[in-house]
């Protein structure tokens, strides 16, 4: 697994633009094929939004199907934004300043700007700063639109991309069979690569378990979630594992936690991930969406393998 992540996060670390996207679909096409999987680039389009899944193995023959986020935030100008995985809502609400106080602020310089333009007595000193203006115009209103790409994702989320990709070599031709793959994109907002799938598992006819991976590689503790309703595979991803300390804590997800999440399209599913809790009991990953995510816990990443592994094996 070291190898990989030295691959990916050395050459393929932002999965931001289409370009870059792209890109770092050829190797995972690559990679999966050497692991005995075939796959394919599955394009769609939402209003003015464009999907480009990665679907791995036969969902008509897949019992459970692993669903990867593989696209990488933009970046966050403020001092924390901590991004909550198994609860959307909160991380909405907690991403609000690093989100909006940066579009304030530069909007507020533009303004002195202009200002500062019609008190300057100099033509061509009023036509720089003019033309200045209008660049941080454009540059905002890009920015309002697309944002910025993030430097640095290693946790969130090509710890999850490797995880993934280090658990498909380790199967057999019947746990192949079984098992599929969906790495996801637009994984924010709507959540589009999420709901990409649901059509997908509607054109196969087919309604298979989910396991989510996202931020594997964090620091601390790893954990289970799953709808409130849904207990029965993150018991059993539990029973997995002999050593009743290493068993992860299993966090309920209700509907509100839901919203503005990977999860909000399914019914049936696991998510896993590492973090910690922040003051109110709430699972956190710090420093995501920003250039300090750099480090990831090879020791989670492991051990979320193996669990994987030890559960699908055992089925």
């Amino acid at each position: 697994m070291e190898h990989l992540l030295e691959i990916y996060e050395k050459n393929y670390k932002k999965r931001f633009t289409r370009r870059q996207k792209r890109v770092f679909g050829k190797q995972l096409m690559h990679d999966m094929e050497e692991a005995g999987y075939q796959g394919k680039r599955i394009d769609d389009k939402f209003l003015l939004s464009r999907v480009e899944n990665y679907v791995f193995g036969s969902l008509k023959t897949a019992k459970r199907v692993i669903i990867v986020p593989y696209d990488t935030p933009e970046r966050k100008f403020w001092f924390q934004s901590p991004y909550y995985p198994f609860n959307g809502t909160r991380t909405t609400q907690k991403s609000m300043k690093a989100t909006f106080v940066p579009f304030i602020i530069l909007y507020v310089i533009i303004l002195l700007g202009l200002w500062i333009t019609n008190m300057i007595a100099s033509p061509l000193l009023g036509s720089i700063v003019s033309f200045i203006m209008f660049l941080l115009v454009l540059f905002l209103i890009y920015f309002m639109l697309h944002g910025i790409a993030n430097p640095n994702n290693a946790i969130r989320n090509t710890s999850s991309i490797c995880t993934a990709l280090s658990l498909a070599k380790r199967f057999n031709k019947d746990e192949r069979r079984q098992t599929a793959f969906i790495f996801t994109d637009q994984n924010k907002r709507k959540f589009l690569g999420s709901q990409a799938c649901i059509k997908l598992f509607e054109e196969a006819h087919v309604n298979p378990s989910i396991i989510i991976l996202d931020c594997v590689g964090a620091p601390n503790d790893i954990w289970i979630g799953c709808p409130t309703q849904y207990r029965k595979m993150a018991n059993e991803l539990i029973q997995s594992i002999k050593n009743k300390k290493q068993r992860p804590e299993i966090i309920k997800m209700n509907e509100v936690m839901k919203l503005q999440h990977a999860s909000q399209y399914f019914k049936r599913f696991v998510l896993l991930c590492a973090g910690s809790k922040d003051d109110d009991q709430e699972v956190v990953v710090y420093n995501t969406s920003m250039a300090k995510d750099k480090h990831v816990s090879m020791d989670n990443m492991k051990k979320v393998e193996e669990m994987l592994y030890t559960y699908i094996h055992q089925l």
